[in-house]
């Protein structure tokens, strides 16, 4: 036992001690070749740098990406609410050859979905509340048509807020 642990001792105290030995050359062109053996005599043998060891740190500043989804979490539902808008379609816009398809969409931060729902009101007809951002609307014809979203609270579907009545227009082609 104690000849095994002095063989260990041996071997690893050599290996510590024992330094790599590194060859460089530079060629005509200023590339540098290192090599771990000396593969002509263009090669000098150099001593390595000694290896240097940074110890982690935590960052102290938040990812940029990530700082924004922090805020979100960390404002209160009421101040998220403000950020609640329609995005689509935009106000006074014209959608050409829609196919009668219409797809509005609105701005609402990420938690405000755990406590409400969002629905559409297209032309004064109240749409089902949903768990989505972005809604599709079908046989929306040619025309003038107002659309707004609204949070509602899951559950007892009281609104909670509106956005703005946004004004936007079906154009389709003729037939000839």
């Amino acid at each position: 036992m104690l000849k095994s642990i002095f063989v260990l001792l041996l071997f690893f105290g050599t290996a510590i001690a024992a330094e790599p030995t590194l060859y460089k050359y530079t060629d005509p062109d200023g590339v540098t070749h290192y090599s771990q053996t000396k593969i002509d005599d263009r090669y000098e043998a150099i001593k390595p740098p000694p290896v240097s060891v940074v110890p982690s740190q935590l960052k102290t500043q938040p990812n940029p990406k990530t700082q924004s989804q922090d805020e979100a979490e960390t404002l209160s539902p009421k101040e998220l609410l403000k950020s609640f808008k329609l995005t689509k379609p935009k106000p006074e816009e014209n959608l050409w050859g829609t196919g009668l398809t219409v797809t509005a969409s609105v701005h609402v931060e990420a938690p405000l979905f755990e406590i409400y729902d969002v629905q559409y009101v297209l032309d004064g007809k109240a749409k089902p509340a949903n768990n989505r951002a972005t809604q599709k609307f079908t046989d929306v014809f040619r025309g003038e048509h107002k659309i707004y979203g609204q949070l509602v609270e899951k559950g007892s579907n009281r609104v909670i807020k509106k956005t703005k009545e946004v004004t936007f227009y079906i154009h389709q082609h003729s037939k000839k």
